[in-house]
């Protein structure tokens, strides 16, 4: 039994006190540099989509215009809660046409609410600029009287 003891202290392996306590430090150092990364990333990725989500249903309203889909005018309605894709010359709530996209809370539009409106066959447009912003951070959505969107 003695003998089977010592074998065993003798090649016993292990990490030491020390060493444990400055795994963790770094362990630590690292996470302490990487939550906040994380955090900024979440906050501006909701903006980044939101914005991209704007494009894309512009893009939708100016192209259904260009085809002379419906034959008639087709916009987007915009504000903090909702987009709202729409035909005809004037925004109308609540018609079974609207295609409504709700939106996050945390992503805010200046103006608050907008209508852009692109014109049969040409897609011209009224010439706006739609500013989303979020936890200090902002971006814009431009869209010139020729209809493009930038």
């Amino acid at each position: 039994m003695e003998l089977r003891r010592q074998y065993i202290s003798k090649n016993a392996q292990g990490f030491t006190y020390a060493e444990i306590i400055l795994a963790m430090g770094l362990l630590a150092v690292l996470l302490a540099t990487a939550v906040p990364v994380g955090i900024g990333y979440l906050r501006t990725h909701a903006l980044v989509v939101q914005r991209d989500t704007l494009m894309e249903l512009l893009l939708v309203a100016r192209n259904r215009a260009l085809t002379h889909i419906g034959q008639g005018w087709h916009g987007l309605y915009v504000d903090d809660a909702q987009y709202v894709l729409f035909q005809g010359a004037v925004f109308t709530a609540g018609l079974d046409t609207n295609e409504v996209t709700t939106l996050t809370e945390s992503v805010h539009h200046e103006p608050a609410s907008a209508v852009v409106m692109f014109a049969p066959l040409s897609g011209q447009s009224n010439d706006i600029t739609i500013t989303l912003q979020s936890n200090g951070h902002s971006t814009s959505v431009h869209v010139n009287a020729e209809g493009a969107i930038e």
